[in-house]
């Protein structure tokens, strides 16, 4: 029997030795005696340079580190995202687990928890699994400076919405709202602001008098200013009469709050289809069927991307299709060309 190490009942090495007043204790999951040497090597090192107890740690208590040091440097939309992220998925996957079980590969199957973790969420569309990915590498490398995430097949490339809202789907929806929940959902539809703006917005960041928003956007850190138009602006003279001396917030509604009315609001109407974020999608393609540039669009919207503008939200309606086409019927006039 190799010293420091033994056999388990399946025949895998497991390693048992002492070093440098370390006990290396470890399951290979390997029965190759090279492949064993080489991972007990690497403990040895690590215990050298004082990084293996820190293998050993719990992914839970890793965790906490990241949402303590980590997640407060991030910006507001992604602490939020982030922090969901933590404890509705990754956690209830991960815990009880070492580091080192996490992303250590069994020799059998030829894969790590990592890879099973984005197995089981593959379905997951492109972009959330990416979040999800970043995530968990940062929370990895804290412990494993190294750490480099396998790849990952991304099944769904992501949802996008290919219907319309149009205005008066959009007043339904409002209309089975609760009225505390109105005014928002009318804010977002008629400045594209994303939920997470929307309610941290503040009176200091609405010029009434000038019919501005001027605000940074969470998600991105860029400023965007948005010319109120009238309808919007009949709803905020009215919360501007009944605003709190005491707090500078148009709303103190909650995330979920506002989620669980607006999916009832919409289901009571109909419309189960459409999502919070199409009062974003709404203020764009409305935009965009009225005539408006791309341009000027994505200046408002705070999109950086023109084409992205165009791929996600430029839906034309079956009126303004019929009003490109009119074109060709047009009368004009022919002329023929004077003889020579």
């Amino acid at each position: 029997m190799a010293e420091g190490m033994h056999r388990d009942k399946g025949g895998n090495w497991v390693l048992d030795k002492q070093y440098l007043g370390q006990r290396i204790f470890e399951r290979t999951y390997s029965t190759n005696k090279s492949v064993a040497d080489r991972i007990l090597a690497r403990y040895m090192v690590e215990t050298e340079e004082g990084r293996y107890q820190a293998w050993k740690g719990k992914f839970e208590d890793v965790v906490q580190d990241y949402l303590d040091k980590d997640l407060p440097k991030k910006s507001d939309h992604s602490k939020t995202r982030y922090e969901i992220i933590v404890r509705v998925n990754l956690l209830p996957f991960f815990k009880g687990l070492r580091i080192g079980e996490i992303i250590q590969f069994d020799q059998t199957t030829g894969k790590n928890k990592v890879m099973e973790y984005f197995e089981i969420n593959g379905e997951l569309p492109e972009s959330s699994l990416k979040k999800h990915a970043r995530v968990l590498k940062d929370i990895i490398k804290r412990v494993v400076k190294d750490f480099k995430l396998p790849t990952i097949l991304y099944r769904n490339k992501g949802f996008y919405q290919t219907k319309f809202l149009r205005e008066n789907e959009l007043l339904e929806i409002v209309g089975c709202l609760e009225e505390q929940y109105q005014a928002l959902a009318l804010l977002m539809a008629y400045t594209g602001l994303r939920l997470s703006n929307a309610l941290k917005i503040t009176w200091k960041e609405i010029d009434l008098k000038e019919s501005f928003i001027r605000v940074v956007q969470t998600k991105t850190g860029d400023r965007v200013n948005i010319p109120i138009c009238q309808k919007l602006m009949d709803v905020l003279r009215y919360k501007n009469r009944l605003r709190s001396l005491h707090d500078d917030r148009l709303f103190q509604h909650t995330d979920r709050a506002f989620q669980k009315a607006w999916k009832r609001a919409r289901d009571k109407g109909g419309y189960s289809w459409v999502r919070v974020h199409d009062l974003r999608h709404f203020f764009c393609s409305y935009l965009l069927n009225k005539g408006v540039d791309h341009m000027t669009v994505a200046t408002l919207s705070g999109h950086k991307s023109i084409s992205l503008l165009k791929e996600r939200y430029g839906h034309y309606g079956d009126e303004t299709l019929r009003k490109a086409m009119a074109v060709f019927d047009e009368k004009t006039e022919f002329r023929k060309s004077p003889a020579l």
